[in-house]
């Protein structure tokens, strides 16, 4: 798990790994090697990281989209894959070259329009799923980090 930090560079913030050095029953502690000169700590994790970095500040020469989303709508939850941008109520586009921030805009308004588009009100806010075919895109769908649609609006 990774926690980045965006200004005008986007930054590789604190890291969390499990490293086990070849006995991971007996690795609780923090065991990993240093990164940058920065020696790993205990992260307290639930999920079972033995080793956090903190404060690693390492610039990412990414070029491409991030999404950014806040304000998720539990009626829109399902069990399976991973939540849309469109099922949050707040939506930051935050574009990159080479690490460096380009533009940053607010697409709040159409992961609300694409709500209102593709789903059928008074159905626990679930898409119509009439046939095999739209089932099969749905599960598709539910398991891309893809956010293409945003080009087509």
């Amino acid at each position: 798990m990774a926690e980045y930090a965006v200004s005008e560079v986007l930054a590789l913030q604190d890291l969390f790994v499990f490293h086990d050095a070849g006995s991971p029953a007996k690795n609780k502690r923090p065991n990993g090697p240093p990164i940058n000169t920065i020696e790993p700590t205990d992260p307290n994790s639930w999920c079972g990281f033995n080793c956090v970095y903190k404060e690693l500040n390492i610039q990412l020469p990414f070029t491409g989209g991030l999404l950014i989303a806040e304000g998720f709508i539990r009626e829109l939850a399902v069990n399976m894959g991973y939540h849309p941008f469109w099922k949050f109520q707040s939506v930051l586009e935050l574009i990159f070259e080479n690490g460096k921030l380009q533009r940053a805009e607010d697409k709040s308004s159409v992961a609300k329009a694409i709500r209102e588009e593709h789903l059928v009100s008074g159905v626990m806010g679930r898409r119509q799923l009439s046939d095999d075919s739209a089932v099969k895109t749905w599960i598709e769908e539910s398991f891309s980090l893809n956010y293409s649609l945003l080009s087509n609006i």
